[in-house]
């Protein structure tokens, strides 16, 4: 529905990620994405409205993430962004830019949403496992 990778999708990214990083020594950073409010969108203006409003914001994510970053719905309005090759400082400004495009973008019917992020980086020895889903 959204045109982004599902869950087992970009769970398998990672776990490629994570390969290609202790080979190569390179870093990466996930970006967690949660839509604010909302269960509000739904419950007001119905679920086809909210199913835009999420058509929007993945639409808006693969305009200005790069091409080798990838997007997965995590969630009903939960979205991870893979962004290859991205330390901790660069995936936050990353995030942050995201954060206030949302917010700075009308989507559905012309409604304006926040966004709440959380940003972590691989650090060699990591699995998926360690400390919680992710790092």
């Amino acid at each position: 529905m959204t045109g982004v990778y599902n869950r087992l999708t970009i769970d398998q990214m990672i776990l490629h990620e994570i390969v290609r990083s202790k080979r190569y020594g390179s870093s990466f950073s996930l970006v967690m994405l949660d839509l604010d409010d909302f269960k509000k969108i739904n419950d007001t203006f119905g679920h086809h409205v909210g199913d835009e409003v999420l058509r929007s914001i993945c639409r808006l994510l693969q305009e200005k993430v790069r091409i080798t970053d990838k997007i997965g719905r995590w969630g009903g309005e939960e979205f991870i962004i893979l962004l290859a090759e991205t330390n901790i400082s660069d995936a936050f400004l990353a995030a942050e830019k995201l954060c206030r495009m949302i917010a700075d973008t009308p989507v559905g019917n012309n409604m304006r949403i926040t966004a709440s992020i959380g940003v972590c980086s691989y650090k060699e020895g990591q699995t998926m496992e360690d400390g919680g889903a992710y790092w």
